[in-house]
C-alpha cells in the first residue's frame, strides 16, 4: 500500500470583475484621497494662519508694552484661542466681528496691504 503524501496547497482565489466596477471603484478611492489632501492642506494653511495672527499681537505686546512671557502672554494666547474655538460663523461673521472692533477701538479694518 502506498500512502499519498498529505500536502494542502492553498490556492490565491481569482475573482472576475466588471471593468466599469473597478474604474468607479478606483474613481471612489481617488476621490476619497483628493479630499483627505485637500482637509488636510486647509487644517495645515489654517493653523498657519492662525498662528501668524495670534503671534504678531503677541510679539507687539511683549516688545511694545512690556507683556511677559509668563503670565500676560500665555494667558492673552489661552483667552484668544478659547474665543475662536467658541467662535460660531453661522451666527457671527467676519463683518461682525470688524463693528465691534471699530465700536470698541474706533479701529477700521479695510483695504490692509
Amino acid at each position: 500500500m502506498s500512502r499519498k503524501k498529505d500536502k494542502t496547497v492553498q490556492k490565491d482565489p481569482a475573482y472576475c470583475i466588471k471593468k466599469s466596477v473597478l474604474e468607479q471603484k478606483m474613481q471612489e478611492s481617488y476621490q476619497k484621497g483628493l479630499e483627505d489632501a485637500k482637509r488636510m492642506m486647509t487644517e495645515d494653511i489654517v493653523t498657519d494662519v492662525f498662528t501668524m495672527l495670534l503671534g504678531l499681537p503677541m510679539m507687539v505686546l511683549h516688545m511694545d508694552y512690556g507683556w511677559g512671557h509668563r503670565k500676560r502672554l500665555p494667558e492673552f494666547a489661552d483667552k484668544v484661542i478659547k474665543e475662536f474655538n467658541t467662535l460660531n460663523l453661522e451666527t457671527s461673521s467676519l463683518e461682525d466681528i470688524r463693528q465691534w472692533i471699530y465700536e470698541q477701538s474706533g479701529v477700521k479694518f479695510e483695504n490692509i496691504k
